[in-house]
């Protein structure tokens, strides 16, 4: 059996250290490119962020959407009356455009 000598293991490990210092700056470097990258999309995820937010809060207290539509029932009956109309006709071509999609 040959066995490396020790300064043969040496040099192994010099190399093995080198190499992971210069895959370590790499990896910084490309995460430094990504985050310059992808600081146009900050401001839309943000906004993204926020409306699931509010999405949430409402899911959360469905009777403030419902106190709502109540109060513009009693304030404005035409115009609610013609909202919930043109809701109910998007809601219906949604579901249509969802079954063509799964068909």
């Amino acid at each position: 059996m040959n066995l490396p000598s020790p300064a043969e293991k040496l040099s192994r490990r010099q190399a093995v250290l080198l190499r992971q210092q210069a895959l370590l700056a790499r990896s910084a470097a490309l995460r430094e490119e990504l985050a310059l990258q992808l600081q146009p999309l900050e401001p839309p995820l943000v906004l993204a962020g926020r409306v699931q937010e509010a999405w949430q809060w409402l899911r959360a207290r469905p009777e403030v959407p419902l106190a709502i539509a109540v109060g513009l029932l009693l304030v404005r009956p035409r115009r609610a009356l013609r909202w919930s109309r043109a809701l109910w006709r998007g809601w219906r071509r949604w579901r249509r455009l969802q079954y063509w999609m799964q068909a």
